[in-house]
């Protein structure tokens, strides 16, 4: 997702009943940088059922099953449940980003993943990442 299509939907009356999902809150959260060279649609989960451009959302009955951090006024889930969603979605996972966002995490909390809680469900996937994760930044 570019800085452009990010801040177009940060700014626009959309942001009642979504929730920034998948990369574009791994973007929000800072734990991923975001596509240079093309314009991502903004992920989000939805209770409005409304369509948008440039917009790839989820439509869910309630947001209330989701865990939802607050920053800066924009709501997006939580970093575990970002990637547990993305985990759970092996044919549409960027498995690059992926493992960006799980380096950062890694490094910022002491080379450690303490504190991620991956559902079991996920576990298989998240082991077939994790040491992708941890060297991220040696093959850079």
């Amino acid at each position: 997702m570019s800085a452009t299509i990010h801040n177009e939907y940060l700014n626009s009356e959309i942001l009642r009943n979504t929730v920034l999902r998948n990369i574009s809150a791994l973007v929000h959260l800072g734990f991923f940088g975001g596509y240079i060279y093309t314009d991502e649609p903004v992920e989000v989960y939805s209770c409005d059922n409304e369509m948008f451009d440039n917009i790839n959302c989820r439509y869910v009955d309630s947001l209330d099953n989701l865990d939802i951090v607050e920053i800066n006024g924009i709501l997006c889930t939580s970093f575990n449940q970002t990637v547990n969603d993305l985990l759970s979605e092996p044919d549409n996972i960027d498995e690059s980003a992926l493992a960006e966002a799980l380096s950062n995490y890694y490094h910022r909390n002491n080379r450690s993943f303490e504190g991620l809680v991956i559902n079991d469900s996920n576990s298989d996937a998240f082991e077939s990442i994790r040491s992708w994760a941890i060297e991220f930044y040696d093959e850079v």
